[in-house]
């Protein structure tokens, strides 16, 4: 399952704001993967954001996980031809 929150901005303090959500996210994350967006203080515009179900959503995750992927298997051949070259 997913878990969603939208918290109140600290009125006139961005950085307070984010400090708070990190607070909150070291919480809740022994309990699985968290994340934090970006911080948006008008909330008018906050009908910009994606639909997690959208086309244009999954696509991006899509896309995310094969770099993700390419990143994965680039850091374990760096690591493997360090150690190799380690115990030359």
């Amino acid at each position: 399952g997913q878990l969603f929150a939208l918290l109140p901005a600290i009125e006139g303090d961005a950085e307070r704001t984010l400090e708070s959500a990190r607070r909150i996210a070291a919480r809740i994350r022994r309990h699985g993967t968290v994340g934090i967006s970006g911080f948006c203080a008008d909330p008018a515009l906050l009908s910009d954001a994606l639909e997690p179900a959208s086309a244009e959503a999954q696509a991006l995750l899509a896309r995310w996980s094969r770099l993700h992927a390419v990143r994965t298997v680039t850091s374990v051949g760096v690591f493997v031809t360090f150690v190799g070259l380690c115990l030359r």
